[in-house]
């Protein structure tokens, strides 16, 4: 008898060596996942001490300018000094969320070279050191923040006088400015802190200029306008004066900012973009853009859509608010954004670290919709009008004229009913404080 060739075995469980490779294997995985883990909680505590130990030295920092802008110099101190200051060469432990940091603040004199000599005590050097006290597998991170100050009457040559030069935009100071002292001419870019010390200056006048840099386009803060428009030039209050005495501090404040434009677009009720043709007289528009001190447009005439485009050009001081007026000259209407509750604009721009052009869509006419298309109805259908936006006038024909502000008034409990003959509708939409919309013809045959 033929022997049968078994394909399948019994079965069997797993060897104890078998076992003991998976223990180890997982083991080594949890080991792994755990070790990822910790290093991601030791890099999220490490960069939160970074950032709250900078913290503390910027505000230490801005706290020690401030006394020297203010002439406090006294307060500040110096290094083993007969005048300590109210910061001490020493570490105070400060407790922020729980958490313990050393704060510690050294002042001392340092010289200057200038002109080839040297210049004892010219400045006071400050530096701020801050670090977490802390019990990690780690050393928390170490903050050193430094500055100069300028000399006071504890220094030799105290004759001498120094100006603080500032360029300051809305919510911080702005860096890169390139800024120029005559006489003699000094010229500096003002620092990561949107400054600049001139010291070592004799008693005389100096005049300090911010120069607008065509690689930055920075702006200066406007005093008025030249031309006309659209070839308008701001006048810049660019110059100060300054009549340094002896021992003077002189603090300079230039106000700086990036030019904006405006990008407009003049939509109807139904958010396309104004067809000019559609107005049969042609539409001929008067734009005055305004702020409360200037002028920026007056009466420039817009026949058409690509009249607009000449407005991106001019730049605008951010800080203003602006108001857009539109007057047509043909249909005695005019359209005042600041008095629309729906412009989607304020007039004012957004803080920005760049030049920026706001995208401003202006609905400023309203346009007729009938509730039936053209074409062939039964007698006595009444035809409803309606506007886009809502709740606007409508003033129509059934004689083939042309509407204005003149014809029948419709009142939606009186609509026209297509009669035996046709009907012919010719309407504009209107509301105050608008532009007299666009003309919309519906034609209509009784059947």
């Amino acid at each position: 008898m033929k022997k049968r060739v078994r394909f399948f075995k019994k079965e069997e469980g797993f060897t104890i060596l078998e076992v003991v490779v998976s223990i180890v294997f997982l083991g080594a995985i949890v080991v792994s996942f755990f070790s990822a883990f910790t290093m991601m909680i030791n890099i999220r505590m490490y960069n939160e001490s970074r950032q709250a130990s900078t913290n503390f030295a910027k505000t230490r920092m801005e706290d020690i300018k401030y006394l020297a802008i203010t002439e406090r110099f006294d307060d500040i101190g110096t290094l083993n000094g007969s005048v300590p200051g109210i910061f001490k060469d020493e570490e105070n432990g400060v407790e922020f969320a729980g958490r313990e940091f050393n704060i510690k603040t050294n002042i001392w004199w340092e010289d200057e070279v200038n002109n080839g000599r040297v210049v004892p005590n010219a400045y006071k050097r400050v530096e701020v050191i801050v670090q977490e006290k802390a019990n990690y597998p780690f050393d928390t991170p170490v903050i050193t923040m430094t500055t100069l100050v300028a000399r006071e009457e504890e220094a030799p040559n105290v004759n001498n006088g120094t100006i603080f030069v500032e360029a300051q935009r809305r919510f911080n100071r702005q860096p890169g400015v390139m800024i120029e002292l005559r006489s003699p001419l000094k010229k500096q870019v003002t620092d990561s802190e949107g400054k600049i010390i001139f010291t070592e200056l004799s008693p005389k006048n100096y005049r300090i200029t911010v120069n607008q840099d065509a690689s930055n386009n920075i702006m200066v803060d406007p005093t008025g306008i030249q031309g006309y428009f659209p070839n308008i030039r701001w006048i810049f209050n660019r110059e100060r004066s300054i009549d340094l005495e002896r021992s003077e501090i002189e603090v300079v404040t230039f106000e700086v900012d990036w030019p904006a434009s405006i990008n407009l677009n003049l939509l109807d009720g139904e958010g396309r973009f104004i067809d000019f043709s559609q107005y049969p007289e042609g539409l001929s528009l008067d734009i005055e853009i305004s702020e409360v001190l200037f002028d920026i447009a007056r009466n420039y005439r817009i026949k058409r859509k690509e009249d607009l485009d000449v407005l991106g050009s001019i730049e605008l001081w951010p800080r203003y608010t602006y108001n857009i007026i539109l007057r047509d000259v043909v249909n005695s209407s005019a359209y005042n954004m600041r008095e629309d509750a729906h412009a989607g604009w304020d007039g004012t721009f957004p803080d920005s670290a760049s030049p920026q052009t706001k995208n401003v869509n202006l609905t400023v006419a309203g346009v007729v919709k009938a509730s039936h298309p053209s074409g062939t109805l039964p007698i006595g259908t009444p035809i409803m009008l309606t506007t886009i936006p809502e709740n606007m006038e409508i003033y129509y024909t059934t004689n083939n004229q042309r509407p204005n502000l003149g014809s029948n008034l419709y009142d939606p409990s009186n609509p026209p009913v297509v009669g035996a003959g046709l009907l012919r509708i010719r309407a504009i939409a209107y509301k105050d404080g608008y532009l007299i919309g666009p003309e919309k013809v519906f034609v209509y045959e009784g059947e």
